[in-house]
């Protein structure tokens, strides 16, 4: 009975990610539409006390937009760029999902093919990538001790659930990332999670007149450490 509740978070996420990229073409395409719901809707954030500084909100979803132009304009200027993020976004996605199947074959279990493992954990993450956090990660622990629990059996759940989740979530905290986009102040890393990470430009550099331009680039593989989670404002 549990599992089914599943596809009701799955069409959440579903929902979410339609309203994301809705607003992800909007920012890029029709950014003053943007603008002015975004200045319309942490307005009233403020009034109701849910946003103590009014104006760095209107000055973060500037610069994010911003972000998302310049992206925009070089993915124009380099469109092999697309295909080429699209194809890594694939291969590095198809590795995540893919974990169960190592760690089912791993315990000795079989029965269950490889297809049905990589859908049920896309399916997973689909549904509980968009709760915010602590929430969201419980519930993908949960989620995976309901959808996984009748394949690995009551002896193997626990273990399996640890050892998937220590993989394919916890391992991405000490890893590394890649640079995604660079500003004057921060620099911004994808870090496997679902939110971005940021790293300030201080904690690159002791030298105050240096620009991050000179000593990173996007595309960088370099080694990171999260510290703290954010997830009223969605980064690391």
């Amino acid at each position: 009975a549990a599992v089914p509740m599943l596809k009701y978070f799955a069409a959440f996420g579903g929902l979410v990610h339609l309203f994301l990229t809705g607003v992800f073409h909007t920012a890029i395409l029709k950014g003053q539409w943007l603008r002015k719901a975004a200045g319309v809707l942490i307005g009233l954030l403020a009034r109701m006390r849910l946003i103590k500084e009014e104006g760095k909100a209107l000055e973060k979803v500037e610069a994010q937009m911003m972000e998302y132009q310049h992206g925009a304009a070089y993915i124009k200027k380099h469109p092999l760029l697309l295909c080429r993020t699209f194809l890594f976004t694939l291969l590095h996605l198809l590795s995540l999902y893919s974990v169960p199947i190592f760690v089912y074959q791993a315990f000795g279990l079989s029965g269950m093919g490889p297809v049905t493992l990589i859908a049920l954990q896309a399916i997973l993450t689909l549904s509980v990538e968009s709760l915010p956090l602590p929430v969201g990660m419980g519930a993908a622990e949960k989620g995976f001790l309901m959808v996984y629990g009748s394949m690995f059996g009551p002896a193997l759940i626990l273990p399996a659930t640890l050892v998937c989740r220590g993989i394919n979530y916890y391992s991405f905290l000490i890893i590394g990332g890649i640079v995604t986009a660079i500003t004057p102040t921060e620099v911004q890393v994808d870090v496997g999670a679902k939110q971005a990470a940021y790293i300030k430009l201080s904690e690159l550099s002791d030298d105050p007149n240096v620009k991050a331009e000179d000593i990173i680039h996007v595309g960088d593989q370099i080694e990171t450490y999260v510290v703290r989670v954010n997830d009223v404002e969605g980064y690391a």
